[in-house]
């Protein structure tokens, strides 16, 4: 399995370099590491149900704020064709518009965030929501970076208080009449790869990245790459098929932050936490690169994702914020983000996550785990009860964090903007 992976993404390789011959049949896509190569035919299900208006102000305002997508892509009057590379000779696909907002055709339903849901006691009745615990934890931990441990303190490791909180979380939506599925309940990866398997795949990444020969690249450095093409691709591409099959109206991807902590040995802790919700967007001019990233751009794009997803990370982000009574992110200089409506806690960003899983996405950012004012919090652990913590009383971490994101959903749900969503952007549009 692994020979047959590796000779395929080595094929894509030399494609990409262009050092195979025109005609060839073998796939010629440049793709990101473990990508599928896209079947564009499955965008032609949004022909016409989009206007150009509508198109452009997406691509321009999210999804690459920078103009990178034009680079690959002609704009005309009635249609849109994305290429493959910057000489656009290349054809992708090419989306007709439609010619007028009262003659777009019907957006398939890909997911289903319109719906009326709710009953008396159970908001959030009729509705299915998915949660993602970010990473993967246990044994994994330390090759994830995201444990580490100051002292004789209980180790602080992320994988862990994702699980927890996605527990409570799980709680209370099922309370609320949700019906809730999960990428995972465990500490064991979803993907049957494990970083062993992958060796070929990351010295073929390896060329992809730097664009010559990684023959020389030393074991250390090719294990480095394998493990992060673990955790990160083929653990969240196996989650993705999950999400498919379920096409949940609203995925949660649960998270806790951090800032450098330097030696996982000897970690640093920094004063202050700040809070983030990330949507999906802001695609950069390296991304682009590849066939696989523009696809998935267009599908979300076209789904209408972001109105919705916007709407969402709004009332959870006001949730949040009062429930830890902490401030946004406030980047600076970093094209990976892009700050998207007037919320400041908000933020697009192009993560693997929200652009392989369908439907709306939110990923929601936690407490730093090596901020002081949140450290001590987690560090207790699962406690049941109330504990004292920077002058509060308060339930374990988790739980608060639980409460806020549920308290968000229901508040997106109850607002006129889960109804209008669609008709909002339309109106932008114009």
């Amino acid at each position: 399995m692994a020979v047959l992976r590796s000779s395929f993404l080595r094929l894509r390789v030399l494609a990409a370099a262009g050092f195979l011959l025109a005609g060839s049949h073998v796939a010629s896509a440049k793709l990101s590491p473990l990508a599928k190569e896209p079947n564009w035919q499955e965008l032609d299900i949004f022909q016409k149900t989009m206007t150009r208006g509508e198109f452009k102000l997406l691509v321009d305002q999210v999804y690459a704020p920078d103009g990178v997508f034009w680079r690959y892509a002609t704009l005309g009057k009635t249609s849109m064709t994305v290429y493959s590379t910057r000489a656009k000779k290349k054809k992708l696909w090419t989306l007709q518009f439609a010619p007028s907002e009262s003659a777009r055709q019907a957006r398939p339903v890909t997911f289903a965030p319109e719906k009326k849901v709710g009953k008396p006691g159970k908001p959030l009745a009729g509705m299915t929501i998915c949660l993602d615990p970010g990473h993967i934890g246990g044994e994994w931990a330390k090759i994830e970076e995201r444990y580490f441990r100051i002292g004789n303190d209980r180790p602080i490791q992320e994988g862990e208080l994702n699980l927890l909180t996605c527990q409570y979380l799980a709680e209370r939506l099922t309370d609320l009449g949700a019906k809730v599925v999960w990428t995972k309940k465990d500490y064991q990866p979803v993907t049957k790869e494990r970083p062993e398997t992958l060796m070929d795949e990351a010295r073929e990444a390896l060329e992809i990245w730097t664009g010559r020969s990684a023959k020389g690249a030393s074991k250390k450095r090719l294990t480095r790459v394998a493990r992060g093409l673990f955790y990160r691709n083929a653990e969240i591409n196996a989650r993705a098929a999950l999400i498919d099959e379920w096409k949940p109206d609203l995925t949660i991807c649960v998270h806790y932050n951090a800032a450098a902590w330097g030696s996982p040995s000897k970690p640093r802790l920094t004063s202050k936490s700040r809070l983030v919700n990330f949507v999906h967007g802001a695609y950069s001019a390296r991304e682009l690169e590849y066939d696989d990233q523009k696809f998935h751009m267009l599908r979300n794009v076209l789904d209408r994702i972001y109105p919705h997803e916007v709407a969402a990370a709004d009332t959870i982000a006001q949730q949040t914020a009062k429930a830890f009574r902490l401030g946004p992110e406030t980047y600076k200089g970093w094209k990976a983000v892009q700050r998207v409506g007037p919320n400041p806690y908000v933020y697009a960003r192009n993560l693997v996550a929200n652009r392989v899983f369908r439907g709306p996405v939110i990923f929601v950012e936690g407490p730093y785990m090596n901020a002081r004012d949140a450290y001590h919090w987690m560090e207790a652990g699962n406690y049941e009860g109330k504990k004292t913590f920077n002058g509060r009383k308060v339930e374990n971490i988790m739980r608060v964090y639980a409460k806020a994101v549920a308290d968000g959903i229901v508040d997106y749900v109850q607002s006129d903007l889960y109804q209008k969503t669609d008709s909002r952007l339309k109106a932008k549009s114009k």
